[in-house]
């Protein structure tokens, strides 16, 4: 029975602690205000536009890429989700898209009970609280932006309702 129940603990915690990441740079999902953001961004020298109510910044490095364009967004003054994106052209697809599927396998390997859709260049993983997907979205004609999107799910849940609620 103490070994039984000693598993399911292990199990217990393992499950528990192996959660999708919701911090970047020290800003929290959830938690963060859009000053909290700014600040930590300019204490990085990094450049800082206000888009819309989102704060943009470019060239960042996270997770062995440099990301073109990075939007922080907010509601209700907290950081709710994070957008990692990478423009991609005729010209650069081939090279764009193989830092891509990296990301992605790398995704797939560091979270993969949380995998919830699994397409080529498409995917998402879910874990109560954190949502996180890679998709390929076309722009224009020979344009297109990969995103590598991080979002608090409960508040992505309540945007999405809100929303449908307007019908």
């Amino acid at each position: 029975m103490k070994q039984i129940l000693l598993t399911l603990s292990l199990f217990l915690s393992l499950s528990i602690n192996a959660q999708i990441q919701r911090s970047f740079l020290g800003l929290t999902l959830g938690e963060a205000t859009k000053l909290e953001v700014k600040r930590t961004l300019i204490n990085k020298g990094m450049s800082v536009e206000e888009y819309k109510g989102h704060i943009t910044t470019n060239d960042l490095t996270f997770g062995g890429e440099t990301w073109s364009n990075v939007v922080f967004k907010f509601y209700k003054g907290k950081l709710y989700s994070i957008i990692f994106g990478m423009e991609v052209s005729s010209s650069n697809k081939p090279s764009v898209k193989k830092d891509i599927l990296r990301v992605i396998s790398i995704l797939k390997e560091k979270y993969p009970k949380f995998l919830m859709i699994d397409e080529e260049e498409n995917v998402t993983f879910y874990d109560l609280k954190t949502v996180a997907s890679v998709s390929y979205a076309n722009v224009s004609e020979g344009v297109g932006v990969y995103g590598l999107t991080y979002s608090d799910y409960a508040t992505l849940s309540h945007i999405i309702q809100s929303t449908k609620d307007e019908f």
